[in-house]
């Protein structure tokens, strides 16, 4: 019996070392890549580097994820990560097949791999991101009073941090965490931006953010400085001054990470119409919104575009969570190039959605009149919520249909040719103390 026990006892251990081998030399497969990078080497060089050291059978995939990682810079094109480009390269380097090499890299784009700032809560790194509430990110933190410390911040970390003034300085913090990557990034650096607030905002009407000190990027750092290692939080290492330009106005916050693997500049995106908007907001990983404010007012604007040189049919929902019954909600633009203007709707359930679709001119922008009158007083109470979506609506034939439904993995939707609701941004408001 002893005999049998020390048997198993050995099985059990020698396959532990083997796994731990295995992960090690896995682990080690990340550094060779890093080195390559640094020393100038190109992916061809480190993809063939990574398959020498990896365990056979060393996959299409594995190999694909590391380099698709550490070489990000290279397979970024303008908007998102093209697998394509990945693909052939580890059809040169290695010989694979183009399709064996074709599933790898779009396997290895399917998630996150660097650092990640969460769009939600719910963010868990999935690219692309096609929630319609892409927007509500907790990775920018807006304090009114005074600045923050990089220890609060991280031990906040599930929380929204929104002390927001509408006049004055704000101190503007980004967070994010490494994500997925397996090994050591040191130079993460942030960089924030505010717009009016709205949907469908082209990086061109951004307004870059500075720090006291006029810098318009700044270190990440973790709980110890130093390198960002595997799991690693992080949050910018001094605030972004944010001073509203009207008190009565709501504005976006957007905040954008680079490392020396992923250069992500907003300002390299093509004005390519709707499209581009769209696509970047669900496959920039390291990017991400912050819309959500306090109502001020019965009555507030936002601002909504269509890039496109045509007109386009766009839906606006107003998703309503703990209005009090008999609060009224309607959507309108007083331009009269919109006809939309949905009546006063009165809100009957705890959760209740007011929309209405409309054709909107080409290349055009607009205000989105959002009117919340409650019967209990002039502010929403504390937990209640609107969320306001823009949604393009895509009907078969339409030329970006193939790429949407691809992209929203909305293929039983295509097959049988029914309208697609491609996500252009959101935007919530929120009680009084609500954040």
């Amino acid at each position: 019996m002893k005999t049998t026990k020390f048997f198993v006892f050995m099985i059990c251990f020698v396959l532990f070392a083997a796994g731990y081998t295995v992960y090690a030399q896995y682990d080690a497969a990340w550094d060779i890549a890093i080195k390559d990078r640094v020393a100038g080497k190109s992916d061809y060089i480190a993809i063939q580097d990574v398959y020498e050291y990896l365990p056979p059978p060393a996959t299409p995939t594995s190999v694909a994820i590391i380099i698709g990682a550490v070489y990000a810079d290279n397979y970024w094109v303008n908007i998102k990560m093209d697998y394509s480009l990945l693909s052939a390269a580890l059809q040169k380097a290695i010989g694979w097949g183009r399709d064996d090499c074709d599933k790898a890299a779009q396997m290895a784009f399917s998630s996150w791999y660097g650092i990640l700032l969460r769009k939600s809560f719910d963010d868990a790194g999935k690219i692309p991101n096609t929630s319609p509430s892409v927007c509500n990110s907790p990775e920018i933190v807006c304090n009114a009073d005074a600045p923050l410390t990089i220890s609060l911040l991280l031990r906040r970390w599930n929380e929204y941090f929104w002390n927001y003034g509408n006049v004055g300085k704000n101190y503007v913090y980004v967070r994010g965490a490494s994500y997925n990557f397996i090994g050591n990034i040191e130079k993460a650096k942030a960089q924030a931006y505010y717009s009016e607030a709205g949907f469908n905002i082209p990086p061109q009407s951004w307004q870059i953010l500075y720090t006291l000190t006029r810098q318009t990027s700044l270190p990440m750092q973790g709980m110890q400085e130093g390198p960002l290692k595997a799991g690693d939080r992080a949050v910018s290492n001094d605030a972004f001054i944010f001073e509203p330009p009207s008190a009565t106005k709501h504005y976006c916050l957007i905040g954008v990470v680079s490392t020396e693997f992923f250069e992500n500049n907003p300002s390299k995106i093509n004005p390519g119409g709707n499209w581009n908007t769209a696509v970047w907001l669900s496959y920039d990983g390291a990017a991400a919104w912050h819309n959500i404010g306090v109502t001020n007012d019965t009555e507030s604007g936002l601002k909504f575009y269509n890039q496109d040189n045509r007109p386009e049919m766009f839906a606006f929902e107003a998703h309503c969570s703990n209005l009090p019954p008999g609060t009224e909600v309607s959507l309108s633009c007083r331009d009269p190039k919109v006809l939309m203007d949905i009546k006063p709707l009165r809100v009957t359930a705890k959760y209740h959605v007011v929309s209405t679709e409309v054709e909107v001119p080409a290349n055009f922008t607009g205000d989105l009149i959002v009117r919340i009158k409650n019967p209990q007083g002039k502010y929403l109470p504390a937990n209640a919520s609107v969320e306001v979506r823009m949604m393009w609506l895509l009907t078969h034939g339409h030329q970006h249909y193939i790429q949407a439904a691809n992209m929203l993995g909305a293929h039983d939707a295509a097959k049988e040719f029914r309208e697609l609701r491609v996500p252009m941004g959101n935007f919530t408001f929120v009680g009084k103390s609500s954040r």
